[in-house]
């Protein structure tokens, strides 16, 4: 299987293990479930393979339930990232509370947010300002390399005074702008989430589990490098935002720039295990 096609069967394979334990989806979900799962029926993966998976996700739902019970659950939409949910699967338990699972296969980065989308943090005057600089700055980039079919021609020089110009604007309204607890919350996602990240060829799952971190008041941003911006939150966790552009080409009127998340800190606030 493929790196994205691998992620996909560990979100499949939790969704088949809720299933052969008679918890059902919710309305909504039910033909998202229909389809992860037909979209399985003929991945070439061994019966060792999937039980050692299965396994896992047992020891898994068995450490973070205890005595709670789940008696629903729905899948993650494709838009419920733009809202700063990047949970693919919500567990709805009998006490009422709402888990959401991230799956992550081999990469913990945590978010892959455009810059363009910053505005929707921002009050509707300095959004508009902020569009039209970013824009701006765009076309000014695009017209630059007109002369390049591919992202990977383009000499390393101009490449980081293109990151540095976009960072810069970014911070600026960041900084500014941007209230504290939206972004975070953006970042991080819900409240009560658990991160599961699966590592095939070892055969264990790290857990981090999110369900009593403190969320902040405040954040410093800095530029680290021309293409990497750290956050600083005043709960004590940082992370990293590293700009790149996620497509090979230059076609289209728009660059395809994209910020991966990562975060070193986690294990401050959060509980953190592993099953294996």
């Amino acid at each position: 299987m493929t790196s994205r096609r691998n992620g996909d069967f560990f979100e499949y394979s939790i969704v088949y293990y809720l299933s052969i334990n008679r918890i059902n989806a919710e309305d909504d979900s039910k033909e998202s479930v229909k389809r992860l799962i037909n979209s399985f029926d003929l991945v070439k993966t061994t019966i060792a393979e999937r039980v050692k998976l299965y396994k896992l996700i047992d020891r898994f739902f068995n450490r973070i339930l205890k005595d709670r019970k789940i008696k629903s659950y729905y899948l993650g939409k494709d838009n419920d990232g733009k809202e700063g949910k990047p949970e693919d699967i919500y567990c709805k338990l009998d006490s009422d509370e709402i888990i959401g699972i991230s799956c992550k296969r081999n990469n913990m980065s945590l978010k892959h947010q455009r810059p363009s989308s910053l505005h929707k943090f921002i009050c509707e005057k300095h959004a508009k300002t902020y569009t039209e600089e970013y824009n701006a700055l765009n076309d000014k980039w695009k017209k630059e390399l007109t002369i390049y079919d591919k992202w990977s021609q383009i000499p390393k020089d101009k490449k980081d005074l293109l990151y540095k110009e976009f960072n810069d604007l970014y911070m600026n309204y960041l900084t500014k702008y941007v209230n504290t607890k939206d972004y975070y919350n953006f970042l991080f996602g819900i409240e009560n989430k658990i991160i599961i990240h699966w590592v095939p060829n070892k055969n264990i799952i790290n857990i981090h589990d999110y369900t009593r971190q403190n969320i902040p008041e405040s954040m410093t941003t800095t530029m680290d490098s021309n293409n990497k911006l750290q956050i600083e939150f005043s709960n004590n966790i940082k992370a990293t935002i590293r700009l790149h552009n996620a497509s090979s080409s230059l076609n289209g009127n728009k660059l395809s720039l994209k910020y991966d998340t990562t975060s070193k800190t986690l294990n401050l606030l959060f509980d953190n295990y592993s099953i294996s």
